[in-house]
């Protein structure tokens, strides 16, 4: 029954709130208009009745059934609703996922008896005894999980309710028999801490706040139980897998696709019954896209049966984008969680941790059940390492990496193709894990595009033959890099250096000694007796590696040149550091601001005779500071390079610079930067380098040239090879890479320049990205400008396949085209094993938990969400009603025959 006992006008929507019922206005204006025209209304009936003959009884009968009509039109005018208010219990959503991409129709080839045991436990052939315990420790560890909330905006008050609810879940726990004496005394244990919590919570919610300390200490402990909640659990999981041994083997191996159907349907299907029961579960398929099971209409879902039907046909998996846009068709209402049956492979769209963690942040916990096995029995070749361009007649350095599980002990052959020629060979015993392969070979003759691919010979157990091979563009020119090494006194790393630079067949080498003999010059045709003097000669020469030199030394504008060489026609600059010229004497000098370091002062820097070099992220993806493959043995082998007693005083990189390697202990520069004791950054259209210390020929060290060449001998191509091959241009375009397969990301880099070699300042730069084959497609492609390094501009995208090219078509004179090509191979089967970590990061970053077979029952309980209340709001015209028209009927009847009878019509 409707309560009129509370009445007030609400202005905003124009409703009259009658108790749990209001009458409303779809007028926006009644509120304030329909008043007003009721009193005017009232006032006009009563001026017409006036002057009326018949009795006054009469006429006040016949004004106020006009009033009325009056008051019902103007009203039905306004158009008046009758909302009722209802609150209403909503049920929490949770959302199922089935990955039915490709890969999950590997059979993974379970030899090991935990393995068998998983799939037993999934295929519901094996009973848990253990469920019942297992599912009351995950509605714990759930518990502990929500209380975190009042622990971190320090409620007091709802953490002592949260620690109560706890304890008496403990309590019941407690006197059940349990399935083991250690985890009654762990149950016995926590009520112990529970009691102590709470007691200290009721202290803080009746006394003063508590320290800092105290509250530190809370959170420890609170930490601390819910990781040895965490504990049992995998404990629990891994007796649970223990009894599934009993089951003898396997007969035939399962799919990944038959083991998510068998927790779908059958024996383990109760969970989801149980689900079902308390919550509003939805069903998915996703693999290229998120697909609801035939029957569902967005509305209503399908039965979890419908999924059942779904074939693993996929050729993607875009784990993140169906995560994503799972959550958001459920806009708006309660989602208790979200269950992924998956292997965790994600090779397209949304970042699954990116997203993970957005749904963290709204408290929507991500569930991964894990199908498959980590490490199935598979070779992949997993890395190779070579350069894009080579010389005639140079050793190529191709090293592979080869990644194995289950091969222990086989032999592999290991086999590189130019062109479709063998050029090397080698036999690999392999061993569990990942191992380095060095193939090196040399070209005779120069070669425009070459087609390098290296294979691994396959084997009849692997998983997968989709990933033995990979391949890349490869380029062979003839042409000679024009060096001038200018140094003063003959110390150890020109010694060492000069002998690399001679012997390399690559190299037009002229030195140039400031302190040495001044005959050498006319006996040497390798010697100069000092910097050309037509600038044009200079600017020949592609690198200029300057030692320890005074700037003194240079006359006029020779520094001027030396830096227009490296601006505006494409040279590069190395400068290898001494103990008294360089850098020091080389500050408010043209070349200054070629270095991509800040000079400080004239005294050097003692340090540690521990001190060593540590290369950087950046050092690690530079081809320069890769002397070994391995990228452990890498930072070993750069540790030769000491003691360096004393360095150059620097204030810090330049922005825009690159780091390659620093010093491990000493931050010599500032609290937050570390020395550069190796760095390089593009200088006009060249680049330059700088080297901290003349220690670099400690490379030697029982290992002759190997390192100390193979080093300068990358740097010098590294920092002159885009001058050789002609590409020293103003607008200079890059890919990351020259081959790839579809589904991988492509980074395209340009660096641009101004008219006067000035890098370019602006948010965004434009290029072309056409694609040649399959078919002619161009479009617009928008580099965003890197922060903190002027002028470069990066942008990335999902490869397809085909064949394309990236230009400028603003600056077509100084822009060289990048050409890349994409490779359509299956992804699915590129990586085979379930990338368990992943997953495990996707719970962790999102609140929930990973889950394994043994797992599965815990499902219930750790999705268990009290249901929503909702206020539900049923609005019901009431301006159109019949009764209001036979109102509006009876009264106009009833004016008429009052009318009638007085004699007044």
């Amino acid at each position: 029954m409707t309560d009129f006992a509370s009445t007030s006008w609400m202005t905003s929507q124009a409703l009259v709130t009658l108790g749990q019922t209001d009458v409303g206005f779809r007028s926006p204006s009644a509120a304030w208009l329909l008043p007003l025209a009721l009193v005017a209304a009232a006032a006009l009936t009563l001026w017409l009745y006036r002057g009326t003959t018949m009795a006054r009884r009469w006429r006040w009968a016949l004004a106020v059934v006009r009033g009325l009509v009056l008051a019902v039109v103007l009203t039905m005018l306004f158009q008046p609703v009758l909302v009722v208010e209802a609150a209403d219990q909503v049920r929490q959503h949770v959302l199922v996922l089935l990955d039915v991409s490709s890969s999950m129709n590997m059979r993974d080839e379970r030899q090991r008896a935990p393995d068998q045991a998983e799939a037993r436990l999934a295929l519901g052939e094996q009973a848990n005894r253990h469920a019942a315990t297992q599912t009351e420790l995950a509605g714990l560890w759930r518990q502990l999980g929500q209380a975190e909330a009042a622990l971190e905006r320090r409620q007091w008050p709802a953490l002592l309710e949260a620690y109560t609810a706890w304890r008496a879940r403990l309590a019941a726990l407690e006197a059940e028999p349990g399935d083991a004496d250690a985890l009654r005394q762990a149950v016995v244990q926590w009520a112990e801490q529970a009691d102590r919590l709470g007691d200290q919570l009721e202290r803080w919610t009746r006394e003063v706040d508590p320290t800092e300390e105290q509250q530190a200490e809370l959170a420890g402990t609170h930490a601390t139980l819910r990781e040895q909640v965490d504990a049992q659990l995998a404990s629990l999981s891994a007796d649970v897998r223990r009894d599934a041994t009993s089951g003898g083997e396997l007969s035939t191996m399962p799919s990944r696709l038959e083991l998510a159907r068998g927790l779908l349907d059958g024996e383990q299907a109760r969970v989801l019954d149980a689900l079902e029961d308390r919550h509003a579960v939805r069903y998915f398929s996703f693999g290229d896209e998120l697909r609801p099971p035939p029957g569902d209409d967005g509305e209503a879902s399908a039965p979890r049966s419908a999924l059942l039907e779904a074939a693993a046909e996929e050729p993607s998996t875009q784990l993140g984008s169906a995560l994503d846009e799972a959550v958001a068709r459920h806009a708006g209402r309660p989602i208790a969680g979200v269950v992924l049956l998956t292997d965790g492979g994600s090779n397209r769209g949304l970042d699954p941790l990116a997203v993970a963690s957005r749904l963290g942040e709204r408290g929507i916990g991500v569930y991964p059940v894990g199908l498959g096995l980590p490490e199935p029995p598979d070779v992949v070749l997993e890395q190779m390492v070579a350069p894009p361009v080579t010389f005639v007649r140079d050793s190529v350095p191709l090293r592979v990496q080869v990644r194995s599980a289950g091969f222990e002990g086989r032999s592999v052959s290991v086999t590189a193709t130019l062109d479709g020629d063998p050029v090397a060979e080698q036999t690999v015993t392999l061993d569990a894990g990942s191992q380095w392969v060095e193939l090196p070979f040399s070209v005779d003759d120069p070669l425009e595009a070459a087609d390098l691919q290296v294979s691994v010979s396959e084997l009849p157990d692997e998983v997968s033959h989709a990933n033995n091979d990979r391949s890349q563009n490869l380029r062979v020119i003839d042409e000679k890099i024009k060096v001038l090494y200018v140094e003063g006194k003959p110390r150890w790393e020109f010694r060492y250096l000069r002998a690399v630079l001679l012997r390399d067949h690559r190299l037009n080498v002229h030195l140039l000694m400031t302190e040495g003999d001044r005959e050498l010059a006319r006996v040497s045709s390798e010697h100069l007796a000092g910097l050309p003097a037509d600038p044009e000669a200079l600017f020949e020469y592609d690198l200029v590696i300057l030692g320890d030199v005074p700037s003194r030394y240079f006359r006029g504008r020779q520094l001027e040149l030396l830096a227009e060489l490296v601006r505006e026609r494409g040279g590069a600059l190395a400068m290898l550091a001494g103990p008294e010229h360089a850098p020091s004497s080389y500050a408010d000098t043209p070349l200054e601001a070629a270095l991509p370091v800040r000079i400080g002062g004239r005294r050097p820097v003692m340090v540690s005779d521990s001190s060593r070099p540590v290369v950087t992220e950046a050092g690690r993806r530079s081809a320069m500071t890769r002397l070994v493959p391995d990228e452990s043995r890498n930072e070993r082998v750069w540790r030769l390079v000491g003691p360096m007693i004393r360095l150059p005083e620097l204030e810090g990189l330049k922005p825009g610079a690159t780091a390659l390697a620093t010093l491990d202990d000493a931050r010599l520069v500032t609290d937050d930067e570390l020395y550069p004791l190796l760095a390089w950054q593009r200088f006009g259209s060249g680049r330059s380098l700088f080297l901290a210390t003349d220690q670099l020929w400690r490379l030697r060290f029982r290992r002759g040239d190997e390192y100390h060449a193979r080093f300068w001998s990358q740097a010098i191509q590294f920092l002159t090879l885009a001058r050789v091959m002609g590409e020293a241009n103003r607008v200079q375009i890059s890919t990351d890479a020259e081959r790839y397969r579809a589904g991988q990301r492509v980074q395209v880099t340009a660096h641009v320049l101004g008219e006067g070699y000035e890098p370019l300042a602006a948010e965004n730069y434009r290029l072309e990205l056409e694609q040649r084959e399959p078919q002619t497609d161009r479009r617009v492609l928008e580099l965003e400008a890197v922060p903190g390094t002027a002028g470069l501009f990066e942008a990335s995208f999902t490869a397809e396949a085909g064949t394309f090219r990236v230009s400028d078509p603003a600056e077509p004179d100084e822009a060289l085209p990048a050409t890349f090509s994409v490779e359509a191979v299956a992804l699915e089967l590129v990586e085979p094993a379930m990338d368990e970590s992943l997953l495990r990061q996707v719970a962790q970053r999102s609140g929930g938990r990973y889950l394994t077979a043994a797992d599965w029952p815990t499902a219930v309980e750790l999705l268990e969400r009290e249901p929503r209340p909702v206020t539900v709001r049923h609005e019901r015209d009431l301006w159109s009603q019949p009764w209001l028209l036979a109102l509006l009927v009876v009264l106009l009847s009833g004016e008429w025959f009052i009318r009638r009878r007085h004699q007044q019509l």
